[in-house]
């Protein structure tokens, strides 16, 4: 068993490039073979060169080799091999060696890019938490996981697996949020402080736990609109640090993490503000304005006495297919309008109107539907569009200018009917 130890540490060394030049080069000083230590130096020389190296390595790991960050898929945890620190202590003094700082700082990068929540270093074996609080300051890293702890250094390195559970860091945040009984009250912003909120947590489950916290302390809990909780109903409507649906982009509110905010940030919370959508209480609002241009004419007439046409029967243009698809993905969250300076809702109608007039389901009550969309938009209060795009940029479900442009060629061909 001995014998099978000490063959386990020592045959490894002599299958080292290097190893195998040098013994190639005895063997040629032993044969008398200058021709072979020539080559067998040129080759050590030659893989020795950055330039081999690095080449070599693009070659191997072809397009995965060094990839920028923002080209890389999120996944379910980062793990990086080797990348663990060493801290010695000697005195008042204290010394690193480091695993692999390339792997140890682009595991970082990836973890501050939202790339994965989880981040998971393996090997080495070191004090974390001095270890963090003197170079990771900004990661604020809270959990630890170790293996056993074992007796001898030997051992320690074998159970070399430590691990950095990311999912466990909270962050504490005050939070001011719009609180109004009715729609006919005065409304104001009251502030509340609320701690060891979980950065997996969605902003809905946060208003949750702050909801958790105001009932023990016999307060009225806030009021505020949600339903699927998966970005596809629209009632999550929150305007939250002065952007529609906070700061993330193509998102909903309940689709929103608490990731996207810093450990003592201020976060600001009011409901949608616009005309067209009063307020109920606290942050829901009355969006019952969107449902009535609805009926005034998003639909199509069908005939369904026995005669009814399959709808795959009819054959449609892909491009046209793929933009009529695209205006249907709206769930009618009302950002768009909260967004607008002018409180339009043009986008919303354009795309309403659009998924319709691109297809020929919709082409026979197009003149009617555009005319009277547009004339309930008018009746509820919205303002016009003046082409500022905020409403693009905050949409959830990325609904392009193109819907209004198209509404307005609609209208005007109806107006002239």
């Amino acid at each position: 068993m001995l014998i099978m130890i000490y063959l386990h540490k020592i045959l490894p060394t002599f299958v080292l490039p290097i190893m195998l030049v040098i013994i190639v080069i005895l063997i040629g000083l032993i044969k008398n073979k200058k021709k072979l230590i020539y080559i067998a130096i040129g080759v050590l020389y030659i893989i020795s060169t950055p330039i081999f190296s690095n080449n070599f390595f693009k070659l191997v790991e072809g397009s995965e080799y060094r990839k920028p960050i923002s080209t890389i898929d999120s996944a379910d945890a980062i793990v990086v091999l080797s990348g663990m620190l060493e801290i010695n202590e000697v005195g008042d003094s204290t010394y690193v060696e480091w695993g692999d700082p390339d792997r140890f700082f682009g595991g970082i990068a990836l973890f501050k890019a939202d790339k994965a929540q989880k981040l998971i270093f393996t090997g080495g074996k070191m004090p974390w938490d001095k270890a963090m609080k003197k170079y990771n300051k900004s990661l604020d890293w809270r959990k630890i996981k170790q293996g056993p702890k074992m007796d001898n250094e030997e051992e320690q390195r074998a159970e070399h697996l430590k691990t950095f559970d990311m999912a466990s860091k909270t962050i504490n945040i005050n939070l001011k949020i719009w609180r109004q009984k009715n729609a006919n009250a005065k409304g104001s912003m009251e502030t509340y402080k609320l701690d060891n909120v979980s950065t997996d947590s969605s902003f809905l489950e946060m208003l949750d736990q702050l909801n958790e916290q105001l009932v023990n302390e016999r307060k009225e809990p806030i009021a505020f609109d949600h339903d699927c909780r998966e970005g596809i109903c629209g009632m999550c409507s929150l305007y939250i640090n002065g952007e529609a649906h906070g700061p993330d982009r193509a998102v909903t509110t309940c689709q929103l993490h608490m990731r996207k905010f810093k450990d003592g940030e201020t976060i600001y919370i009011e409901p949608w503000r616009a005309k067209a959508f009063p307020v109920i209480k606290d942050l829901v609002v009355d969006r019952s304005s969107f449902d009535r241009i609805q009926q005034a004419g998003g639909f199509v007439s069908v005939n369904t006495s026995g005669n009814t046409i399959d709808a795959n029967a009819t054959p449609i243009a892909k491009d046209d297919a793929d933009k009529a698809f695209e205006a249907a993905a709206c769930i009618g969250c009302g950002a768009c309008v909260a967004t607008c300076k002018n409180g339009s809702a043009m986008l919303f109608v354009g795309a309403k109107v659009s998924q319709y007039a691109l297809l020929p389901q919709g082409k026979v009550e197009a003149t009617n539907r555009v005319l009277n969309m547009v004339r309930q938009m008018d009746e509820e209060g919205f303002g016009n569009c003046t082409n500022t795009g905020a409403c693009e940029i905050e949409c959830p479900k990325g609904i392009s200018l193109e819907n209004i442009a198209r509404m307005n060629r609609e209208y005007l061909v109806a107006s002239v009917k």
